[in-house]
């Protein structure tokens, strides 16, 4: 007798990537005003309010400190950097640019690698 699970085609399950979406929680809240410019960020808190483990809260940090909007001073911590209102706007209209390419490319030329990663995305 087969297992009548082996025989459908249910889609699996995705696996979703932690750190990805606390990097996305992290860069809005920073992005929102959530986290104010200067504002010490402690991995052991956001881990706590986000129901995570420290793991994908320091891969986000690490993340977000490459691309500046964070920056770590030895022994002291993590803090939120500041933007001006217009270093803001270029933000956000360069994040609405590339999704709107990413989605379009994946329209056109559905890549299994870039859909996988979309989907990770959320």
């Amino acid at each position: 007798m087969k297992n009548s699970i082996m025989n459908n085609n249910t889609p699996k399950i995705e696996h979703t990537n932690l750190a990805e979406k606390v990097y996305r929680r992290i860069i809005d809240a920073v992005l929102e005003g959530t986290f104010s410019a200067g504002e010490r960020l402690v991995c052991n808190d956001i881990a706590k309010h986000f129901g995570v483990s420290r793991t994908p809260v320091r891969e986000a940090l690490v993340r977000l400190e490459k691309q500046g909007f964070i920056h770590s001073v030895p022994r002291s911590g993590t803090y939120v950097n500041s933007f001006t209102p217009e270093e803001l706007k270029e933000i956000y209209e360069i994040r609405e640019v590339l999704e709107g390419v990413a989605a379009r490319m994946a329209a056109i030329s559905p890549d299994p690698e870039l859909l996988k990663k979309m989907r990770q995305a959320g």
